[in-house]
């Protein structure tokens, strides 16, 4: 959960593709169409997304896509697709989805064609502690679970902060994608959206606003990694001036998919 704990009842979380080019270094592959979650209602092009749906906005066109079976309590605050189109989803409450109790450490799995859900990460089956909340999902190039969390928490001999991105091999922690402490990012920070885009450039949102020596960036916006700092990605604020009040919980990056845009000529 983010900063903006003021909520209205069944349209939090709201999830929202919107279609732009981000700022990136020059010769990167640019990607098309972003999915990104609100914690608050977002309404764009004239269409709002509550918190159990799914808007597509590509070319100027919005698409809202409403995915049976979860319940309208629900707030999404993680959010992956794969290659297949399976998309993986995170929830901030426990929650029933097609008669499986998903806590909010839990992340889920719908397949869109068999119309099924199933848990793929179980937090407690894993040794999460309890109330500790998987606040951010993406994937890596191989589609492992990379997985980000809301507070800091030992596991075994390792410490984790709400700033790392943890990579998993099944459910075992296996290393940190982004280590916190060695990115020098203060005690306090939390990221809670994270995807990579199509030139594997990794792109987060954090739940406070925050900089670094070369950028200042805000609750809403997407940043990127670039070496050993940051610079901005996207700022939906430059979109719709719903976004200053918004705090962006969940992040996906889908890629024109085409070799021609990604040759440094774009």
């Amino acid at each position: 959960m983010s900063r903006h704990d003021a909520r209205v009842p069944g349209i939090a979380g709201a999830v929202l593709a919107i279609f732009f080019t981000p700022s990136v270094a020059t010769g990167a592959c640019v990607p098309a169409v972003f999915r990104v979650s609100a914690d608050i209602p977002i309404t764009q092009v004239a269409t709002t997304a509550l918190d159990h749906q799914v808007l597509r906005l590509e070319g100027g066109a919005a698409t809202l896509e409403d995915y049976p079976g979860i319940p309208e309590i629900a707030d999404l605050d993680g959010f992956a697709r794969r290659a297949n189109g399976s998309l993986l989803m995170s929830f901030d409450t426990t929650v029933t989805i097609a008669g499986q109790l998903v806590r909010p450490g839990d992340v889920v799995e719908f397949d869109p064609v068999l119309n099924t859900w199933n848990v793929v990460y179980d937090s407690r089956a894993a040794g999460l502690p309890d109330g500790v909340n998987t606040d951010a999902v993406a994937l890596t190039a191989d589609e492992r679970l990379v997985l980000s969390f809301d507070r800091t928490f030992g596991l075994g001999p390792s410490l984790y902060r709400a700033a790392d991105l943890v990579e998993l091999n099944g459910s075992q922690f296996v290393g940190k994608v982004l280590d916190a402490a060695a990115a020098g990012l203060p005690p306090n920070a939390d990221i809670d959206a994270a995807a990579f885009d199509s030139a594997r450039n990794l792109v987060v949102s954090f739940v406070q606003p925050g900089s670094d020596a070369r950028v200042a960036w805000s609750d809403d916006d997407l940043v990127v990694r670039q070496g050993t700092t940051w610079a901005i990605y996207f700022r939906p604020s430059s979109q719709d001036d719903g976004w200053q009040v918004a705090d962006l919980d969940a992040l996906d990056i889908v890629g024109i998919g085409d070799g021609l845009f990604c040759n440094g000529y774009e």
